[in-house]
């Protein structure tokens, strides 16, 4: 099992653990703010100098990146910032644990899928900053959408993750808007050497496969978040996983064998001309070729055909504020910082894109990113997530391996309902 899946899979086992640790503990009801700006939000919260902050997170890259903007934080509010940085493993449980021991973190990362089991759990507290008007003026909508649970926004959003199209720009002269459009293109490509690999994505993980039916299903709502909206059997859901069924033949690629660490080496070496890749791949790709060398390009997630259209999914990381906090405005302060203020210098620390709209990205690459995770579905963060994405690989494995579409989605749809 991958580790995307495994971490999504773990909010499972989390959701009866941490109900049983330290219970919910009800947000204190505030009076929304009609703040429209950052400078609005410095002069509305009262912090004190004396008070100090502690943040949770669990990648080097991002302790770094926090870190660091724990400084410029410090030299500004003269609120102090320890950043921890934390095993992966059962991240939330540990933020649990430390709760009940009343050694929590003031603020902790994590990323959008997760925020429902948090926030069920007691773990994080709404965020009562930012405004309708806030999040219009400095986020896209998909950011609030992934950062919503019921009618409350939760946390602030720090970076975000989705996929896109690679491909090698040496030998496409036009950058492909179907898959049709490859399909076309491996009809009339001559590969002498035979050296060459048309197209790959790593199909056992529906994270990817998502793009042939997110158009068409309804995924717990609009926000990701209610059980009782799910449909992925309808005539729409069915024709695009056929299209995926028929393009899984094309591409001959074993389920089984199939992984992001094979697409990454076809990239690296440059043996494949098109592939679906995420933002981490984007980066070990800059990061493993010089400029001069980097053949590559990226684009839209293609359309399935001029009829059929894509949909992929997205992730954003933010940051909470833990309701147990004893420094609330100074935490909020500093979710609000990291969001919004010191968002310039996150890509150059930590490698991680941000969804505000105050950063202006000369790079094209990262600019097409944004635009792709704009057009994007966010994670489902219902509390049984993982149930989701374990019967989604199940029945994608079954639909690319030749069984019957139409049954395979009836089944998906009622293993998820027998779970509401």
């Amino acid at each position: 099992m991958k580790k995307k899946i495994s971490m999504l899979l773990s909010g499972v086992l989390l959701t009866t653990m941490l109900f049983s640790g330290c219970g919910k503990k009800e947000p204190e009801v505030q009076e929304k703010k009609e703040i429209s700006s950052y400078e609005e939000i410095e002069t509305s919260i009262e912090i004190n100098k004396e008070n100090s902050l502690t943040v949770w997170c669990y990648e080097e890259d991002d302790f770094y990146y926090l870190s660091e903007a724990a400084k410029t934080f410090y030299s500004r509010y003269g609120v102090a910032v320890t950043v921890e940085q934390r095993n992966p493993t059962d991240f939330l449980q540990q933020v649990n644990n430390a709760v009940v021991e009343k050694k929590g973190p003031d603020l902790y990362l994590t990323t959008n899928d997760q925020l429902k089991i948090a926030y069920e759990a007691g773990l994080a507290q709404n965020n009562t900053i930012f405004s309708d008007t806030y999040w219009e003026r400095y986020f896209p909508e998909v950011t609030k959408k992934a950062l919503t649970v019921g009618e409350k926004t939760i946390g602030f959003p720090l970076y975000l993750d989705t996929y896109f199209l690679f491909y090698d720009k040496t030998v496409v002269s036009e950058k492909p808007t179907t898959l049709d459009d490859v399909l076309n293109f491996a009809d009339t490509f001559a590969d002498e050497g035979n050296e060459r690999e048309i197209f790959n994505f790593d199909v056992s993980d529906p994270y990817y496969s998502f793009m042939f039916m997110g158009n068409y299903g309804n995924f717990f709502g609009e926000n990701g978040d209610n059980y009782e909206e799910f449909q992925v059997n309808s005539a729409d859901t069915i024709n695009s996983m056929s299209y995926y069924q028929a393009f899984g033949e094309f591409l001959s690629v074993e389920y089984e064998n199939s992984n992001e660490e094979v697409v990454l080496e076809g990239l690296m070496e440059e043996k494949l001309i098109f592939a679906i890749g995420n933002t981490k791949m984007y980066e070990k790709i800059k990061e493993g070729m010089e400029e001069t060398k980097n053949n590559y390009a990226i684009t839209m997630l293609p359309d399935l055909n001029d009829t059929l259209k894509s949909k992929g999914i997205s992730t954003t990381t933010t940051v909470v504020v833990s309701p147990y906090s004893k420094y609330q405005q100074e935490a909020e302060l500093f979710g609000a910082y990291l969001a919004c203020e010191y968002v310039e210098a996150q890509y150059s620390l930590n490698g991680k894109i941000s969804p505000c709209k105050m950063v202006e990205y000369t790079d094209t690459d990262l600019n097409c990113i944004i635009a792709q995770y704009e057009k994007t579905l966010p994670a489902p963060k219902v509390l049984a997530v993982g149930d989701f994405w374990s019967q989604a690989q199940i029945h994608f494995q079954k639909i690319w391996e030749g069984e019957d579409v139409a049954t395979e989605l009836n089944e998906f749809q009622t293993s998820i309902e027998s779970r509401q």
